[in-house]
């Protein structure tokens, strides 16, 4: 109560704040991981409620009736304006829901989107006040991710995996079905991540070679608001329900377009807001090919996603993937590391097929088609001049090598001419440029010294001691063709 008082006396001064809520952050977390008696938990209650209203009310401006305070809309305590200080309140948030979901809060997470996100306002009189409210609510979205859904310890796993089901909507219909994933909490919160990230996009700074210059407070802002909501969405994918993420008609395509948000840089070496924006856009779509399904499962996800032909496109015409991008980089590491993920999946599908050690349940002909389209993608990136580029899909590389060894082993029973007509894509075929790309990777920049001692250059060293490994793997596979290379 002590610590209360200070805050609703001190809601002005950020020292006190950061103090008061440090306070409440610990108290909540000891609460959390204790077993209490019927009459404090009673008790606990209570004082939850009042830290709620503490936090709504008095910090956010957020009145008794539940409306916004209009005089508050414009009006940001100077208390809020770092951004550790709206994480450390969606942390408070994300732990009350923790503890009073389901109970004594059962609109939650409705509040949440009611009040910190506009409740229906025209966003072109969004002011700063509601910037910082937007901005809590990712915090707390983020936070319950940290709180809740990830990892929890075994004292609160059964009730944070309860509250996971209720926000997918699990068994939550009157006859005790599940409720169609759009409507339920986690449809609503992709949806209201997807509102804040194409409001917020639009006004990014545009990125020049001077980097982003006279962007006032609401387009410096949007360039956070917009990378934070992917961010989010990113730590969300994993989990709720697939249709919600591979949504053709909204989702996908705000994706790739932002994975082509980074376009071409210039002589500016720093990564831009653009390039945040690309990369998290790509973490986000790996997340999703990522999550685990059965293998015919897996290769439909990605024809579906039509990925190989969407990246193509943006490596086409917004970000160069042949020639070396200092300011973009970034984005360029993470599209080699979605080709590595994506690719070693496919081919996992691919051996089940060619070996015949299991009846593989995949469409045979899908399967080639995605890897005849990923190995255009993949010498791109493994040619690419910067080793954390090419180092990224080194891993792939060493995966073919496996395929080419099961090829190997499936010519031997079925003789190289039928493998050839019964397969419609062999790694054998690209094998030549595996190799030639791997001899030009193995010299050393000119101005390399040899000096270990140097981060860079141990780096340096580090990537070509993975080449190594890799042509000795090949050598083991197919002795004949490395001699002759």
């Amino acid at each position: 109560q002590t610590v209360l008082d200070l805050l609703l006396l001190g809601s002005s001064d950020e020292r006190v704040v950061f103090f008061c809520m440090t306070i409440i952050q610990a108290y909540l977390a000891a609460e959390a991981a204790n077993s209490l008696s019927v009459a404090t938990a009673a008790a606990n209650v209570q004082t939850r409620l009042e830290i709620r209203g503490a936090i709504l009310g008095t910090i956010l401006g957020i009145s008794a009736s539940n409306a916004a305070s209009s005089t508050a809309a414009h009006i940001v305590p100077a208390s809020l304006n770092p951004s550790y200080m709206k994480t450390k309140v969606g942390v408070i948030l994300a732990q009350l829901i923790r503890a009073d979901f389901m109970d004594s809060w059962n609109t939650a997470f409705d509040d949440l989107m009611r009040h910190l996100v506009g409740g229906g306002q025209a966003k072109a009189l969004v002011g700063p006040m509601d910037m910082v409210r937007e901005e809590i609510y990712l915090r707390t979205l983020e936070a319950i991710c940290d709180e809740i859904i990830d990892s929890p310890p075994p004292s609160r796993s059964d009730r944070s995996n309860a509250i996971k089901d209720v926000m997918r909507g699990y068994r939550l219909a009157s006859d005790g079905s599940n409720i169609a994933p759009d409507a339920s909490i986690s449809g609503r919160i992709v949806d209201s991540i997807l509102e804040l990230l194409n409001f917020y996009r639009p006004l990014m700074t545009e990125a020049t070679a001077n980097g982003s210059n006279g962007a006032d407070a609401l387009h410096k802002h949007a360039d956070q608001m917009a990378v934070l909501a992917l961010s989010v969405l990113k730590r969300y994918a994993p989990w709720v329900d697939l249709s919600l993420m591979v949504n053709d008609q909204v989702v996908v395509p705000v994706l790739f377009s932002c994975v082509a948000a980074a376009g071409t840089g210039g002589d500016e070496v720093d990564a831009t807001a653009r390039t945040d924006l690309s990369v998290q856009a790509v973490g986000c779509l790996s997340e999703v090919v990522g999550r685990g399904m059965e293998s015919n499962k897996k290769v439909a996800l990605i024809a579906q996603l039509n990925l190989f032909r969407r990246l193509h496109d943006v490596t086409q015409t917004e970000i160069n993937i042949s020639e070396v991008d200092v300011t973009h980089v970034d984005a360029v590491i993470a599209i080699a590391g979605l080709i590595c993920k994506v690719g070693e999946e496919l081919l996992q599908a691919w051996d089940e097929y060619i070996t015949s050690v299991i009846t593989s349940n995949c469409d045979v002909d899908t399967v080639a088609l995605l890897l005849r389209q990923l190995v255009s993608l993949f010498f791109q990136c493994y040619a690419y001049d910067d080793i954390d580029v090419s180092g990224a899909v080194v891993p792939l590389a060493s995966r073919l090598t496996v395929t080419l060894g099961k090829e190997k082993e499936a010519a031997s029973t079925s003789g190289e001419t039928g493998l050839s007509m019964r397969l419609a894509f062999t790694v054998s075929e690209h094998l030549p440029q595996l190799l030639t790309v791997m001899y030009n990777q193995m010299c050393y920049p000119e101005d390399y010294d040899f000096d270990f001692e140097d981060d860079d250059e141990a780096e340096e060293e580090q990537y070509r001691a993975s080449l190594r490994k890799l042509y000795q793997a090949i050598i083991r596979v197919s002795p004949d063709l490395s001699l002759q290379f």
